[in-house]
């Protein structure tokens, strides 16, 4: 169990015993907000651990399952039988869907944590914590406010902007910003953080964010600002795409100083206890044993992706709420071993079971990476998983690198050697070595042709991993890809695609916010 997740245990235990009646209705940081409290080290050390809480909280609408939910069951990589997720993957969502709700207040809670943070931290002096001290966390919370404001105003677009704490029912009333004014807090919480992070943070301060993802975000935001509905904006598209290239090769081409490579073999990296391992960037961190019983501080993207079966009179609990698509089945070609990991059958001990597939039953495909085999082992509580959600896998630098470089010069020898590098591990097995003329390295291709191909390569890549969404509406292809899938099998994307890619602001907000026009959305 890592320091991190022992520190928020403490936080969350010491509420209760405090006498909280009601974990949804009470903000815990607010007890870390009276003016005596940012007093030393220790204070700012377990404030900063106070925002990082928001991410792993089930109850926060982020990384416990919601994020996962909604930015996969509404894409082409997946779809559902479940009722009650089946206004996500038909597009049926409206101001007061759950899922839209508890993404959008998760954030700004997080947001409004690192805002007093910040100012708190900000106004304590030398002889209350070591300047190093200070800088280091800092630019940790900074890079935890970009992340949330990333996600929000790529889901949302127009957002209120709150960059100083709120502490009274006046505070709540702030107009929306323009998309531009979003990016330039981001950018400029980005920059903050990469001069005050060390290059790689491990051992017991695992799990926080370090120099190396504080440039993954940055690289990702001005790939993302150089496509729509931006195209660059006053940064420029050109400057955008270079920044995120540059960015990018800074970590490929300083791996060594990072502590960064590719495991041998893909699916290698989704093994638990490579969690936090040479790939991983920046995670999530969950824990099956840390916290309150039944459902503890652990991550439910295990049920969510598992078939439940009864096995030796054994029930293993599973929703299937989230199916692999069969286009993304297709889409992965022949030997690739990342198809491996998209599979109808798994292993309970050392015996292999199968889903059977049939008529009625047409698709019992299931995502392997988020299933955590300790849980059908036996070995943790069934009701969640320790699996950390990774946020930045260093894979996706050699892509984000690929895609900027081809954007601004065509498919160049570099661009081809950044894309295959991908490729080559694609075709590794079990043991690290290669298969014969499995995923053959790309060529000759023209700069459309290298376009489509590396978004085909991060569909593949990086599939269920909460990416899909964004990187449809980037590159204006959501309805073209929609339309694919629905070709090759119709019954899994009944739904005719969305007119806009914009998330209505949830009605609470509205409620409680007088400064946004209720005819907004």
């Amino acid at each position: 169990m890592n320091k991190l997740k022992k520190i928020i245990y403490a936080i969350v235990v010491s509420l209760v015993f405090a006498g909280c009646h009601d974990m949804l209705d009470v903000e815990p940081y607010s007890v870390l907000t009276d003016e005596n409290y940012f007093q030393d080290e220790n204070d700012v050390k377990s404030a900063a651990t106070g925002v990082y809480d928001v991410l792993s909280d089930k109850n926060s609408g982020l990384y416990g399952g919601d994020f996962f939910l909604f930015n996969t069951l509404s894409t082409d990589e997946a779809y559902t039988e479940r009722q009650n997720e089946r206004e996500i993957s038909e597009f049926l969502y409206n101001p007061s869907t759950s899922y839209i709700e508890k993404i959008w207040f998760g954030s700004y809670k997080l947001i409004n944590r690192a805002n007093k943070f910040i100012e708190k931290v900000e106004a304590m002096d030398t002889t209350m914590v070591e300047l190093d001290i200070k800088r280091r966390y800092l630019g940790e919370v900074r890079f935890l406010r970009a992340l949330n404001y990333f996600n929000l105003v790529r889901h949302y677009n127009r957002i209120p902007l709150r960059t100083h704490s709120t502490t009274g029912i006046d505070d709540t009333h702030v107009p929306v910003s323009e998309p531009w004014d979003v990016y330039k807090v981001i950018l400029a919480d980005l920059d903050s953080a990469i001069v005050a992070l060390p290059n790689h943070l491990g051992g017991s301060e695992l799990g926080h964010a370090d120099k190396a993802a504080a440039i993954a975000l940055k690289s990702k935001v001005c790939l993302t600002i150089a496509g729509y509905p931006l195209f660059g904006g006053e940064m420029g598209e050109t400057t955008a795409y270079t920044q995120a290239r540059d960015l990018a090769r800074e970590l490929i081409d300083n791996k060594g100083d990072y502590e960064l490579d590719l495991w041998a073999y893909y699916g290698d990296e989704f093994e638990t206890e490579h969690d936090n391992g040479i790939e991983d960037i920046f995670c999530i961190q969950f824990s099956s044993t840390v916290g309150l019983a039944p459902s503890f501080e652990g991550t439910k993207i295990h049920k969510e992706v598992f078939k439940s079966t009864k096995k030796n009179g054994v029930t293993y609990d599973g929703k299937h709420t989230i199916r692999p698509s069969l286009y993304l089945k297709n889409i992965i070609g022949e030997n690739d071993q990342r198809g491996n990991l998209i599979s109808n059958k798994f292993t309970i001990g050392d015996k292999e079971y199968t889903n059977k597939e049939n008529n009625k039953k047409p698709n019992m495909q299931m995502f392997h990476k988020w299933i955590d085999q300790a849980i059908l082992d036996g070995a943790l509580n069934a009701q969640v998983s320790d699996q950390n959600w990774k946020v930045f896998r260093f894979a996706e630098m050699y892509l984000i690198a690929a895609e900027a470089e081809n954007e601004l010069n065509g498919p160049t020898e570099d661009a081809y050697a950044l894309l295959n590098t991908i490729r080559t591990r694609a075709r590794n097995d079990k043991d690290g070595n290669p298969i014969e003329d499995a995923v053959p390295n790309l060529d000759g291709l023209d700069q459309e042709s290298f376009r489509k191909a590396v978004l085909n390569e991060r569909f593949i890549e990086l599939h269920a991993e909460g990416k899909r969404w964004f990187d449809l509406v980037r590159t204006q292809t959501f309805e073209e890809q929609i339309e694919a899938a629905k070709a090759v099998r119709e019954f899994e994307f009944p739904a005719q695609v969305p007119e806009g890619y914009i998330l209505p602001i949830p009605y609470e907000e509205y409620i409680s916010n007088d400064a946004i026009d209720s005819a907004y959305n």
